[in-house]
């Protein structure tokens, strides 16, 4: 999974499969949190994946849509 420095602003917000950069919509799966820092500044972020990454990445359906 990419660092959360390493995040386009729309995979940072949810509004961006993790893995593919796919707009999300309905479907969309939890694939847990990514971390980061920058100096002191905690950028950790929950990140989610269209349901086709979320398949080939092995991650289940389970999990929030945003």
């Amino acid at each position: 999974m990419p660092a959360a420095t390493e995040l386009s602003r729309a995979q940072y917000s949810g509004w961006a499969c993790v893995f593919c950069s796919a707009r999300l919509g309905k479907g969309a799966v939890s694939v847990g949190r990514t971390e980061g820092r920058v100096g002191s500044v905690d950028l950790s972020v929950e990140v989610y994946a269209c349901p086709g990454c979320a398949v080939t990445f092995g991650f289940s359906r389970q999990g929030g849509s945003q």
